[in-house]
């Protein structure tokens, strides 16, 4: 839909339409997402994921923050005017909630997690953090702790033998369940990387 097939190759941090479109399956199925939802990508890169979620469900409000400005501005732009412009895919968006990309540094944020225009609460989180510092994890695993509105979230990483012992250690909430374990590739150099679905 978004990504690989209708946009061009990816870039580092897209996974394929393909993987988008699982992701959001399993969180549809597990963790209540759906037309009401507030849905924030943390790291959200030129915002791909945001774009696909707003097509296939378009969620109430849908936004990401990329610490990277030519990312969040003008890369953005670019992938969302291609978008608009898709005979079908430009129909459907426009229907929906328009998404967008804050620049900004996530781990900054004081929680309780909102949207920056609205000040909507978020209820489901996605964030594409396989090589994130241990800081930068732990900022996440903080805001989902201090965000009691988050009824599920989705981290894109490599393999963990172990995932809720890892993510408890950055300060993940004990009250997570894992919920589903999705094999996703990246855009281009088709690597191999996890999406572990968790709801609360």
């Amino acid at each position: 839909m978004v990504g690989d097939s209708a946009l061009g190759s990816g870039i580092g941090g897209s996974i394929t339409t393909e993987g988008v479109g699982k992701v959001v399956d399993s969180m549809t199925s597990h963790c209540k997402l759906g037309a009401d939802s507030v849905v924030c990508d943390l790291g959200a890169g030129i915002g791909r994921p945001l774009l696909q979620m707003a097509v296939s469900i378009a969620p109430r409000v849908t936004f990401g923050i990329e610490l990277d400005e030519l990312n969040a501005g003008v890369r953005y732009g670019g992938v969302l005017n291609s978008v608009l412009k898709h005979p079908i895919l430009g129909s459907r968006l426009a229907s929906a909630s328009l998404p967008y990309v804050q620049q900004g540094d996530f781990t900054l944020c004081k929680p309780p997690l909102a949207c920056f225009k609205s000040g909507l609460l978020v209820t489901h989180v996605y964030s594409f953090c396989a090589g994130m510092p241990q800081g930068t994890m732990g900022g996440i695993g903080n805001l989902i702790s201090m965000s009691p509105c988050i009824k599920g979230f989705a981290l894109v990483m490599h393999h963990s033998h172990n995932i809720l012992k890892t993510l408890h250690e950055f300060g993940f909430p004990n009250t997570i369940s894992l919920v589903d374990s999705i094999i996703v590739r990246q855009c281009g150099s088709g690597a191999q990387y996890r999406a572990y679905v968790f709801s609360r």
